[in-house]
Order: structure tokens, then sequence, then C-alpha cells
């Protein structure tokens, strides 16, 4: 007669699951945060050099609008990003024979092709076989300490040629040990 007389089924108690979830989507957060507000550039980037994923910071270093617009930009790193071909050789020798390069500084190329300095951390992933997977690492831009780096150089060499146009002589004394430094 259709009538329904009753209805069946389990219950199941999902409190503990809901609550790893919830836990794991704040961590989860969390880290995106740090990702998207950190200074410094943050990357993966492929064999064959392209960026799989860059920050915020990536992106403005190198002028693009948007981390996305960077990876869909950037399809060789190689010849977009490195200003001399030799570093790059320089900086993936060391990589392969180490498995991470630490404050690697060189040029780079922005979108609108200026010149920056940036110093470079960088470490190989590897997959549960051992073979490279990935490349992921970090960029800081130090092109104003570079710049101060060669004002003072440039000052330096300036004084020199000044006292040997000269001829004077000078020389530091160290006040504590009574010596000539």
């Amino acid at each position: 007669n259709g009538v329904i007389k009753f209805f069946e089924g389990t219950l199941k108690d999902i409190t503990e699951r809901k609550r790893t979830e919830e836990e794991l989507s704040f961590v989860q957060k969390k880290y995106q945060e740090i990702f998207d507000n950190t200074p410094d550039g943050i990357y993966q980037s492929t064999l064959d050099g392209k960026f799989i994923i860059v920050n915020q910071s990536m992106a403005r270093i190198f002028g693009y609008d948007s981390p996305a617009d960077l990876v869909r930009s950037v399809t060789d790193i190689g010849t977009q990003i490195y200003a001399d071909p030799e570093d790059r050789r320089k900086m993936s020798e060391i990589l392969l024979n180490y498995g991470e390069v630490e404050n690697f500084e060189l040029q780079v190329l922005k979108k609108n092709k200026e010149k920056i300095w940036v110093s470079i951390n960088i470490r190989i992933v590897r997959n549960e076989d051992g073979d490279i997977d990935y490349f992921e690492g970090t960029l800081e831009d130090i092109t104003k300490r570079k710049e101060v780096e060669d004002q003072l150089q440039n000052l330096s060499n300036r004084l020199q040629l000044a006292v040997h146009a000269t001829h004077i002589g000078i020389w530091d004394w160290d006040i504590v040990n009574s010596s000539t430094v």
C-alpha cells in the first residue's frame, strides 16, 4: 500500500575527524600567510626552467603584477631571468654537486629588463626514488646593498689615488693597543 513504516540507517561520530580537519585548515592558513607575506621571494621551479609556484614578493621583486602573472610569463628561467648565463651554469654546478646553494649573488632581469642584484638560496627536492623532482628556494633583492658597496669601493679607490698622487702618508693608530693598524 506504499506507506513507509520505518527508516533504517547507521550513525557515525565524526567529531574527531572534523576537529582534525579544522586544525589542518588553520595550520594551512598560517603557512599560507607566511608564504604570502614574507619580504623574500619564495619559489619552486621545474628541471626544465619553469616556475611551479612563487609568492607575491617574488612577483614584486621581478616587476610582475601577481604570482600567477610571473608563473605564466616566464617560460624559460635561464633566458628570461638570468642576466648572465655563466651565473646559471656556476650555480647549477654547485647545486648538482652539493644539493644546495646558499647566498649565491648574481644579477637577474626584471620584467622590464632592468638588472637587479639578488642573493639566492636553492635546494634540490628529490622524490622517493632519489631522482630530482624540482628545485625550491628563496631570493632576496640586494640591489641597494650592492650599490652602497660599489659607492664605498669607489670612494676607497679615489682616496688611494689621492694619497698616491700627493705622496702623503696615512696610517691608522690603534689607541687600545698603542700600535699602528
